[in-house]
């Protein structure tokens, strides 16, 4: 059942749980938090756990531990779906962080402000814009390009974002995970922000296709599916007067 297990017989009970003691550390803190700059997936969180588990009780089974000190870790949930908008508590934390700290939160507010999807972001600076009707061409999937006309806070943003832009795509995410960390919103992806966008159209009264174009979707059904999840996050009311004379 453990197979390769047994390669680490030669190490000592002390060595083990001193070992044990490291390890459970940190996985306790990776189960509570992400660490800044490398957000990791609850399903990447939960398989190195079940690692620790299935390693602990090879240990226990074996005499080389009297209990398994694997046995507190607490496997997490699936992280959220990634169409689903933030709520408004989430989405104050977003516009009401201090931003002298937080280098990339001018992203993540401009994306939430757009609706523009990460790699669009990351070369953003690099856009036609034209500061006079404040267009901005986006270049999205498949070299097809959108324009989107910036209200006066998505200007600011753009401004302060062509000025020191991310170095990469890559620099970028980084760089938003650990931003959306540091306000509090855990498991939020920067999707979540494109999401919201949409949403927000949405129950505006916005059509459907207008925001299709927004977002630069090429199948409305994709866009859809940002919509079902704010629909599928609502309570459904009851329709009492089906029941009144």
């Amino acid at each position: 059942m453990y197979g390769f297990m047994y390669q680490y017989k030669v190490l000592s009970k002390n060595t083990l749980i001193s070992w044990f003691d490291t390890t459970t550390q940190k996985i306790s803190k990776l189960s509570t938090r992400s660490t800044p700059g490398k957000l990791l997936s609850a399903a990447t969180i939960n398989q190195r756990i079940n690692i620790l588990k299935s390693y602990s009780r090879f240990c226990v089974e074996f005499d080389y531990l009297s209990a398994n000190p694997a046995i507190v870790l607490k496997n997490l949930k699936p992280q959220p779906n990634p169409y689903m908008p933030l709520d408004n508590a989430q989405i104050d934390k977003v516009l009401s962080a201090d931003a002298d700290p937080l280098h990339f939160i001018k992203y993540v507010r401009f994306m939430l402000l757009t609706g523009v999807r990460l790699h669009e972001a990351a070369q953003v600076h690099e856009f036609a814009y034209d500061k006079e009707t404040s267009v901005l061409e986006v270049i999205g999937k498949g070299e097809k390009v959108r324009k989107l006309k910036l209200g006066e806070r998505s200007r600011e943003l753009f401004s302060k974002i062509s000025s020191n832009p991310a170095k990469s795509q890559t620099v970028l995410k980084r760089g938003i995970d650990s931003t959306l960390c540091k306000v509090g919103l855990f498991g939020v992806s920067s999707h979540c922000l494109r999401a919201t966008f949409a949403s927000r159209l949405y129950e505006k009264g916005i059509r459907i296709e207008q925001i299709q174009r927004l977002l630069g979707h090429s199948s409305i059904d994709t866009t859809r599916g940002y919509i079902k999840a704010l629909r599928d996050s609502e309570p459904e009311s009851i329709p009492e007067e089906a029941f009144l004379d």
